[in-house]
Formats: C-alpha cells, sequence, structure tokens
C-alpha cells in the first residue's frame, strides 16, 4: 500500500494535474507504477514530468476538507507549517509540509465558549 502523496505523485507523472479524488489517485496508483516503470527503463524523462507536483500537492493539502478532531494542538509552530484554510470550524490551522496532509492547530487559536 503507497501513501496517498506517492499515489498524486504518480498520478502526476501521467496525467499532469492531480484534479482527481484520493480514491482515484490510489485506485491508479498499481497501473501508473507499472506503467512509469516501463517507460522509465525505455528512457523517458521521468523526472521531469514530476516537475510542479510539491507545489501542487502543498496546495491541494491546503484546500482539502479538514477533520478538526484529528489535528494536533501545538504551542509553537514548526518550521515547516503553513496557513491553510479551514471550511469547518474556520480557525487558523496549519498544514505541515512533506507530513501528507497533516494539519496542526496552535493552541492560542482555540477558543473556549
Amino acid at each position: 500500500m503507497c501513501s496517498l502523496k506517492e499515489a498524486y505523485r504518480l498520478f502526476w507523472i501521467v496525467k499532469g494535474h492531480i484534479a482527481e479524488s484520493d480514491q482515484t489517485a490510489l485506485d491508479s496508483y498499481d497501473g501508473y507504477f507499472k506503467r512509469l516503470w516501463i517507460d522509465g527503463s525505455n528512457g523517458a524523462p521521468l523526472s521531469d514530468y514530476e516537475e510542479g507536483f510539491e507545489l501542487a500537492w502543498k496546495r491541494k493539502c491546503s484546500y482539502a476538507p479538514m477533520r478538526c478532531c484529528s489535528r494536533k494542538i501545538v504551542e509553537v509552530l514548526p518550521d515547516n507549517a503553513f496557513p491553510v484554510a479551514c471550511a469547518g470550524c474556520h480557525k487558523i490551522v496549519y498544514g505541515l509540509a512533506d507530513e501528507d496532509c497533516q494539519q496542526i492547530i496552535l493552541k492560542e487559536n482555540i477558543i473556549v465558549k
């Protein structure tokens, strides 16, 4: 089983975009892996096709639906944090670059009513 990010990476290399559902990316993984294995063996410049993926991935993560209950509450933001919009709780939350859409929230941003 691959990570969601890896499934989207292969989807990006083959299709040039990641505007698909998570399930579509995961379902495509095995076929795209075999396809790229053969293409790479035949000399295709696969690393060139990967260009732009990391930025697209960060954007996808920042607009992904967020589950408030799965966020870790932290005192200090790590260096790899970037702000994202929460469509659910409308609090300021942060995504973590290179951590497969993990999200955190600062303790000071939690308002107790």
